[in-house]
């Protein structure tokens, strides 16, 4: 897969280069539509792509040597990376009016099982990052679990 790295360049080539003849006719009104309706998917690539430069940035119990997203036919996981000693970190991005709560925990779990790397006792750990923040029972379970880290848009 290719992807245009340039933030910038990207939202010209989705919301500007498309409808340059609505532009040209001063027809604005149908152009800001589209922006305001598709921005936001816009937004969240831009903030998985930043949440994956971040992770080398946060204090993991472990050297994060690669990071990327993982996909499937069937599954997408935003962020992984792995570390050299069979360490693997899982990760969910939400870009959202909603605070994230321990269902999107459970459903990252169960998505981690589908990635078939290092050994069957590697070392598992989770990363859940927010717009708006996280559930009072998922801030809770935090501190009990020494594998999953919850990252604020407010940290960047």
């Amino acid at each position: 897969m290719y992807f245009i790295k340039d933030n910038f360049v990207q939202f010209w080539f989705r919301f500007i280069f498309p409808y340059q003849s609505y532009l040209e006719i001063d027809n604005l009104t149908f152009v800001e539509k589209k922006i305001r309706n598709e921005l936001v998917y816009h937004v969240t690539n831009v903030f998985e792509a930043l949440s994956q430069k971040i992770m080398y940035k946060i204090n993991l119990p472990f050297v994060l040597e690669r990071c990327g997203r993982w996909w499937d036919k069937d599954t997408e996981i935003d962020v992984i990376g792995v570390g050299a000693n069979d360490q693997i970190i899982f990760g969910e991005c939400k870009w959202s009016e909603n605070i994230v709560g321990l269902s999107i925990l459970k459903e990252l779990e169960i998505k981690s099982k589908k990635v078939i790397w290092g050994s069957k006792n590697r070392t598992e750990y989770f990363i859940l990052f927010s717009k708006s923040g996280f559930s009072k029972d998922l801030i809770l379970l935090q501190k009990e679990k020494d594998n999953l880290f919850l990252v604020n848009v407010t940290e960047f």
